[in-house]
């Protein structure tokens, strides 16, 4: 019985953190925003890095935000870090240069700013643009420049390690708000 209450306490702590992770998730894609002049997006097959406001009632500038599974396979841990509020376009771009070290290698302080969200064995994206997923590495958007511009949807999918909590494979898909219906 003991066990039993182990395993199903494991099982719900993996659950919040995948929802909590999810939600943070969500909430980055639904802030995300553009900036003339600034990359505000960009997906390596590995990190994924985004611009987004800043959090908060006194926050009036710009974060950068990365996502990135640290580790392979069963030692793999699905992370994400972000920046100081930034004001300039050149803390911005610094800031864009310290998320992508830090999802190869984190320093000390870089790893006090990321938060460990949930162990995952690999994740690949795909965005939504022009009516098909594609994958982000080679998809444009519809007036061709560079896959640097919000897409209208992002399809996560996520494997996990082999464990006894969570196993296999989950996708779960963000759309942008502006995206109206009216097709049938």
């Amino acid at each position: 019985m003991t066990s039993a209450q182990s395993h199903i306490q494991e099982q719900s702590d993996a659950l919040r953190g995948l929802e909590a992770g999810l939600g943070q998730w969500r909430a980055d894609w639904d802030a995300m925003t553009e900036r003339p002049g600034v990359t505000s997006l960009d997906w390596n097959g590995n990190t994924l890095r985004l611009l987004r406001p800043g959090q908060g009632p006194n926050a009036t500038g710009l974060i950068v935000v990365a996502w990135t599974v640290r580790g392979t396979g069963a030692a793999g841990q699905w992370s994400r870090w972000q920046s100081p509020v930034l004001q300039s376009k050149a803390d911005i771009g610094t800031a864009w240069l310290r998320a992508a070290q830090w999802a190869s290698y984190a320093s000390e302080d870089e790893a006090r700013q990321a938060v460990s969200i949930i162990p995952m064995a690999g994740w690949q994206l795909f965005y939504y643009r022009g009516n098909a997923w594609s994958n982000p590495l080679s998809s444009a958007d519809e007036q061709g420049s560079a896959a640097s511009s919000i897409p209208d949807g992002v399809r996560l999918v996520v494997e996990f390690p082999a464990n006894p909590t969570l196993t296999g494979k989950l996708t779960h898909e963000w759309v942008r708000a502006s995206v109206g219906g009216g097709k049938s």
